[in-house]
């Protein structure tokens, strides 16, 4: 009886949009492409597993930050941490031999597409790059054309 007056409660102090109303179907998750080291790298959309493996990621950069002493390969770990999950192309090796401004680029993309705000505006503000033919994943894969 509780939950039938719950309900009629519920119904008749239902609030009605009187604005915008803001349509989370609407978010759709895209995969975005970047140019590193003379290859084209698929960042791929980030679930809600990814996010918390890219958010332990961020924690372990984040405390390398305060960190008295760290080494070359603490550094690399934790950054290939962030990229790994969404960029799985880009190896360890690739974070090592980058540039201090190519990682930073690299991260603050990888954190913008995981937050949903990588707009058609930021897009535009990259240098833009013609796309290549995609490569087939595995032998098994038949290529796109």
């Amino acid at each position: 009886m509780f939950r039938r007056f719950q309900k009629k409660v519920a119904e008749r102090f239902r609030p009605e949009p009187n604005g915008t109303v803001v349509d989370l179907d609407a978010i759709i998750s895209e995969s975005h492409f970047v140019r590193f080291q003379g290859e084209t790298h698929e960042i791929l959309p980030v679930d809600v597993g990814s996010f918390l493996i890219l958010a332990n990621g961020w924690a372990e950069v984040e405390r390398l930050k305060n960190a008295d002493k760290i080494t070359l390969d603490e550094v690399v770990n934790a950054y290939w941490g962030v990229i790994n999950p969404v960029c799985p192309t880009i190896s360890k090796a690739m974070v090592r031999s980058a540039t201090h401004a190519q990682i930073s680029a690299l991260l603050t993309y990888v954190r913008d597409c995981a937050n949903g705000r990588v707009t058609d505006e930021k897009k535009k503000q990259m240098i833009p790059l013609p796309m290549p033919k995609a490569k087939p994943l595995s032998p098994f894969t038949p290529p796109i054309s």
